[in-house]
Parts: structure tokens; C-alpha cells; sequence
């Protein structure tokens, strides 16, 4: 259940965020129609029914929405949102996460990776060849 709860946050965290509107602020001096078009613009929502007159309990309500909208675009936000899961999953804490977005120490933790990769290889061979160089070494032993 971790695991899915996981893979779904970094499924959002992988997202192109050149593509997420960037909404605009909203003061509550717009008109209806105002905020009507706002949506449109910048949610690509529509309201499935036609407004021909201001309202003002309609304008709560259309500045409600856009803010929650706004607020599910606000990346900064989500990303704080992210750490915080993943630090309650995992029982790190966010300023270690956060140490290991820094690109110095991302640069560092790939050099260190390759480093351990070639070491790692160098080690199997080396097992392989003590493993076939022992049974080798027995087979004499046991032939002579």
C-alpha cells in the first residue's frame, strides 16, 4: 500500500510543468462574468449552464472553485506536499530530502554510482574466477 501510495505521488511528480496553467490572483472585485471567463481561460472549464446576470452568491462560489483550482496548479506547494509523504513513509525527515536535491550532491551521488557499479563488476569477476580457479584446484586434487 506504501509502495502504490509512492508510485503514485512520483507519477505526479513527473509530470511536464511547462503544461500546468499558471493561474492568475484573484482580488473578489471580478465580475461574474469575469470569473466565468477566467475558468475558461485559464482551466479550460466551462459551466454547463448560461449566466445572464451577476450573482453575487454565484461569484463565492466561482472564486471558491478557481482557488481550488489554483491551488491544485500551484507546484511549489505540491512539491512541499511530496517531500512530506515521503519523509512520513520512509521516516526521513525533509531537510534530508531536500540535501539530496541539491544538484552538487546529485552530481556526487551519480559519480559515486558509477564508481560503485565498476567496483561491484570487478568484485563478480573476480569471485568467478576464485570460484572456477577453487574448482579447478579440487578437480586436480581429486583426479590425481
Amino acid at each position: 500500500m506504501i509502495l502504490s501510495d509512492i508510485s503514485n505521488y512520483f507519477k505526479g511528480a513527473t509530470v511536464n510543468t511547462d503544461q500546468i496553467p499558471t493561474p492568475r490572483e484573484i482580488t473578489g472585485d471580478e465580475t461574474t462574468f469575469q470569473l466565468i471567463q477566467y475558468l475558461k481561460e485559464d482551466f479550460n472549464y466551462s459551466l454547463s449552464y448560461e449566466v445572464n446576470a451577476e450573482d453575487l452568491e454565484l461569484n463565492k462560489i466561482l472564486i471558491n472553485y478557481y482557488n481550488i483550482l489554483a491551488d491544485e496548479n500551484n507546484i511549489e506547494k505540491q512539491l512541499t506536499t511530496f517531500k512530506k509523504q515521503i519523509s512520513k513513509y520512509f521516516g526521513i525527515s525533509v531537510k534530508y530530502i531536500n540535501f539530496f536535491n541539491v544538484e552538487k550532491n546529485i552530481e556526487k551521488r551519480g559519480k559515486v554510482y558509477i564508481s560503485f557499479s565498476i567496483l561491484s563488476s570487478i568484485f563478480f569477476i573476480i569471485t568467478i574466477g576464485v570460484f572456477i580457479f577453487g574448482a579447478i584446484k579440487i578437480l586436480i586434487k581429486i583426479n590425481c
